[in-house]
């Protein structure tokens, strides 16, 4: 009898389901990306992930890396947004996310509702495929320790009472309190924010921005939560 002979297309498929492939790997080297070059006060953004800052997901054989999405901007005392210093994902060059790609707009308001609240409030659109923010303001989700590199606008300086804003969410984290049944989007996105001075602010974290069908604004019972408050060990935002 002549001995079975396995397609080197089975053997593979049988190896990946066997031990998995990733799809998308990280680096947790520390980065610093230079978002806009210092034509008005210059701003650091040192950001120090959390435990829970990447976690995996397995789809069949694929295993995906699946990181957080958040944005940082500025806002006025009296709260009105000055500007959108960065936000993740929002070029749609190479978008490899699928529901960011099927939701585009939508999938920020409902990932980052206070910012997008903000943002629509200022008459500015939110990223789509017809309106892709510019290179000065996003990136891809940093896979490590990293440090954004960006500048106020002129129309604040250092004087100016301002106060950044970091809103971090991540897709999937649900809980027992924050269940796929009841809040698809998992726990809903944290906030984070310092009053903006000469040299370095930490910013603390304020409260969450509301489960889906809350109106955007900063809710403070924070219980509930768990790996949503491991996100992030610490951000520090320097003013030089």
């Amino acid at each position: 009898m002549k001995p079975t002979i396995v397609p080197s297309i089975a053997i593979l498929a049988l190896t990946l389901l066997l031990s998995g492939c990733v799809m998308n790997r990280v680096n947790p080297e520390p980065q610093t990306i230079v978002l806009r070059e210092a034509a008005g006060a210059a701003l650091r953004v040192e950001i120090d992930p959390g435990a829970q800052w990447s976690s995996r997901m397995q789809a069949g054989p694929f295993i995906f890396n699946v990181l957080p999405q958040f944005a940082i901007w500025t806002e006025d005392d009296a709260g009105r947004l000055v500007e959108t210093l960065y936000v993740t994902g929002a070029d749609f060059r190479g978008m490899r996310h699928a529901e960011k790609n099927e939701k585009q707009a939508e999938f920020f308001a409902q990932i980052l509702p206070f910012w997008s609240a903000r943002v629509t409030s200022s008459g500015a659109p939110l990223p789509s495929k017809a309106n892709p923010y510019p290179d000065a303001i996003t990136s891809a989700t940093p896979t490590g320790p990293t440090t954004l590199v960006t500048a106020l606008t002129g129309s604040v300086g250092a004087a100016a009472a301002v106060t950044v804003y970091l809103e971090i969410n991540k897709s999937g984290d649900s809980n027992s309190t924050f269940r796929a049944d009841n809040d698809p989007a998992g726990q809903p996105s944290l906030i984070y924010a310092g009053h903006l001075g000469a040299g370095a602010t930490r910013l603390e974290l304020i409260g969450h921005g509301g489960r889906l069908p809350d109106e955007p604004a900063v809710y403070t019972d924070l219980s509930g939560f768990d790996t949503a408050l491991e996100l992030v060990a610490s951000i520090v935002v320097t003013l030089e």
